[in-house]
């Protein structure tokens, strides 16, 4: 294959080595195993990608992640790897490595690992969607806990007058439900992610993942919660066997 010839489908995972939340949270302990594993390994099962690249600042990540199946051909710049950095910058950057090295790719998985409890099926899911739905890029959302028309900013003086809307002032089963994008999938083209389009201005579409598994792991609270989570996933699959 020559280098310009344009290759199906890559994953870029983006796992930065600070963590303000929890030290080392991209490796940290998860059921015996660190938390990157968690993404690779399911990425790796639905046998989409023809690359998994890593973006990452940490020579301890890039270690387990190569470790599971990954690849790491570089260290992200110190410079757009801080807490403020713009995760486009990193994932351009990744980009432009993978097609001088690489070629151009179809299509582009990119993801954190964050949510441990995604199943090969989830990416398999979104591909499907992306060439059904002849879509650019597929988000995944989960439902809202509550109701978001029950939400609004508080006031100086924490008056609750006018919080919530007259209309929606009702029992949550009469209201609609209401999704947010909940960060387990973005799957889409090339030029999408390259020229760092406004991912709800292209032609995107959804695709709804299951509340019970929908979490992002950025503090110490998330992370106890998703153990019991994975604990409940895999209890339940234990009774099937």
């Amino acid at each position: 294959m020559k280098m310009n010839d344009k290759k199906k489908n890559i994953c870029i995972l983006l796992a930065r080595g600070g963590s303000k939340g929890i030290k080392n949270k991209n490796i940290v302990n998860f059921h015996g195993k660190p938390l990157v594993y968690y993404t690779i390994k399911p990425i790796l099962e639905s046998k989409l990608f023809d690359r998994i690249i890593v973006s990452t600042d940490s020579k301890k990540i890039k270690g387990e992640c190569i470790k599971f199946g990954a690849e790491v051909p570089f260290l992200r710049p110190k410079k757009i790897s801080k807490d403020k950095s713009n995760f486009r910058d990193a994932i351009k950057h990744a980009m432009i490595w993978i097609e001088n090295n690489y070629g151009k790719y179809e299509n582009v998985l990119y993801t954190y690992p964050t949510n441990p409890l995604r199943l090969k099926e989830d990416f398999i899911k979104a591909y499907k969607l992306l060439k059904t739905k002849k879509s650019e890029l597929i988000i995944s959302v989960a439902e809202d806990s509550h109701p978001i028309f029950w939400s609004n900013k508080l006031k100086k003086n924490l008056s609750m007058k006018n919080f919530v809307d007259p209309k929606f002032s009702k029992n949550r089963q009469e209201l609609p439900k209401t999704y947010h994008v909940d960060g387990s999938i973005w799957l889409g083209k090339w030029e999408v992610f390259f020229q760092k389009k406004d991912f709800f201005q292209v032609n995107s579409h959804c695709m709804i993942f299951p509340k019970m598994r929908s979490i992002d792991i950025d503090d110490i609270n998330h992370l106890q919660y998703a153990k019991i989570k994975y604990e409940k996933l895999m209890a339940k699959k234990q009774k099937k066997l």
